[in-house]
């Protein structure tokens, strides 16, 4: 995939997340988005979790693994991104 293919799937992915992530509440402009750690800010609950995943995987057709969910990188935006991409290739 050429540099733009990977930039567009980039956006395609944090769009989605972020659009998932605010059926709950807008998210301010002026923070980072790729540091946002959505859990600990009440846009995704314990009980939410699942079915946040579950949607994330059936848009991008992945599977998120317990261990992926273990990861750090997996509270924040920018590191779900992350991890959506890097099981689509």
């Amino acid at each position: 995939m050429d540099r733009s293919g990977e930039n567009s799937m980039n956006n395609e992915v944090r769009e989605f997340v972020i659009k998932l992530l605010e059926k709950k509440r807008p998210i301010a402009k002026d923070i980072d988005i790729d540091s946002l750690k959505y859990f600990k800010s009440g846009y995704v609950d314990s009980l939410g979790l699942m079915k946040f995943i579950f949607q994330i995987e059936e848009k991008f057709d992945v599977e998120i693994s317990e261990e992926d969910m273990m990861d750090e990188s997996f509270s924040t935006i920018g590191g779900l991104v992350q991890i959506i991409l890097n099981k689509m290739i």
